[in-house]
């Protein structure tokens, strides 16, 4: 059983309420930390597999804290759109001598 303070522990019950599935505190560096527990099937070992998801963490104070989603936000585009602005203004002296030919 982990110690942890009382604070961290009510917070923990209430999680374990809302999530409504199998939920473990784990403690590493006197953090807290929420995981989802599943178990999978393994064909080649015959014996099922525990995996965990990290939910969230939890601070001494009780705070929970949801684990941060990562963005699927591209930087190449404002690369690829800085890029092409730069061509088209070191080239503009070659446009504006091409548009004045006959």
């Amino acid at each position: 059983m982990i110690t942890a303070p009382k604070a961290v522990l009510e917070t923990f019950a209430y999680r374990k309420k809302v999530e409504k599935s199998y939920l473990e505190l784990r403690t590493r560096n006197q953090h807290f930390y929420v995981y989802r527990a599943t178990s999978k099937w393994d064909k080649e070992r015959k014996k099922p597999i525990k995996t965990a998801a990290l939910l969230g963490a939890i601070s001494p104070e009780g705070i929970y804290t949801p684990k941060h989603q990562r963005t699927m936000f591209s930087t190449t585009k404002v690369y690829e759109y800085g890029n092409s602005e730069l061509c088209l203004k070191l080239s503009q002296d070659i446009q504006n001598a091409t548009e004045t030919c006959p």
